[in-house]
């Protein structure tokens, strides 16, 4: 089950969720890479995972859309 929500989070499948916690503001010295996201169910831990699972980087995302989009 946990594959699964992990593999619906990536898709963005899950839009009825609620994102709780403090608000970030990242700046150059942020290590996106290594931004934890908990994924919580009724105060129970269902899965965890850190931007590194991102492609190595949340930002390599981002080269990589903007490469698709410019072919």
């Amino acid at each position: 089950m946990i594959r699964h929500i992990a593999l619906a989070l990536a898709d963005n499948a899950q839009q009825h969720s609620v994102i709780l916690g403090p608000s970030m503001r990242p700046d150059l010295t942020t290590r996106l890479d290594q931004v934890v996201a908990r994924v919580m169910l009724n105060g129970k831990e269902i899965a965890v995972g850190t931007g590194d699972a991102v492609l190595g980087n949340p930002l390599s995302s981002v080269v990589w859309l903007a490469r698709k989009l410019h072919k």
